[in-house]
């Protein structure tokens, strides 16, 4: 019996996968089961996970706390990340890091990762967005925009409240425990065990 799994996307409001895979007139599936008509649609196990811990970030500090590392990510996405980098390289010589990891909704691993590496490198974007506020530019020797210095310096107000801090952390610790699991149900694994994986998840 064919198998076919969902690893590409998934809707945000559904749980039925993306149209790509699910569509009913001409998803994958529905082509695969023209051709096998025992073939079943199974949904992937690791995004049905991921999005339960997407449902549980609605809780208004955690989905603040997101919002702010999603704007840091993109921000230095575009023309800062030099700068970023030099900063980093200055504050920070024996660390092994000196971009941000996009935080995507989807791509779980790399939303983990991403929240580990705004934790590490805080400081030199914290430092980054002071000097861009402050108007200086020592790689340019040029000035930066009235928008940039406004939304650095929102940027410094977001990310050294109380609350962001302690929001990032936390999460970052328990996306850090869904990890192990969400590696291993990407991959062929026995039932069993991945019962076993996810209650002792749901344990810590």
């Amino acid at each position: 019996m064919l198998l076919l799994q969902s690893w590409v996307g998934m809707n945000d409001d559904r749980h039925d996968g993306a149209g790509n895979m699910a569509g009913r007139l001409n998803g994958a599936s529905s082509l695969i089961r023209a051709e096998h008509e025992k073939a079943l649609y199974v949904y992937c196990m690791n995004h049905r996970m991921n999005l339960c811990v997407a449902n549980t970030c609605g809780i208004p500090l955690v989905r603040n706390m997101m919002d702010v590392v999603k704007k840091i990510s993109d921000c230095f996405n575009n023309s800062p990340q030099q700068y970023l980098i030099s900063k980093i390289e200055a504050m920070m010589p024996n660390t092994n890091h000196t971009v941000l990891i996009d935080v995507c909704r989807t791509r779980w691993i790399e939303r983990i990762d991403g929240f580990d590496r705004i934790v590490e490198l805080l400081f030199p974007v914290k430092a980054t967005f002071e000097e861009i506020s402050s108007n200086q530019d020592a790689l340019n020797d040029g000035t930066w925009n009235p928008s940039s210095r406004n939304d650095a310096q929102a940027m410094i107000s977001a990310i050294t409240s109380f609350s962001f801090i302690v929001a990032l952390v936390v999460v970052k610790c328990i996306l850090g425990l869904t990890r192990p699991p969400t590696v291993k149900l990407q991959k062929a694994i026995d039932l069993l065990k991945a019962k076993n994986e996810l209650a002792l998840l749901i344990k810590y």
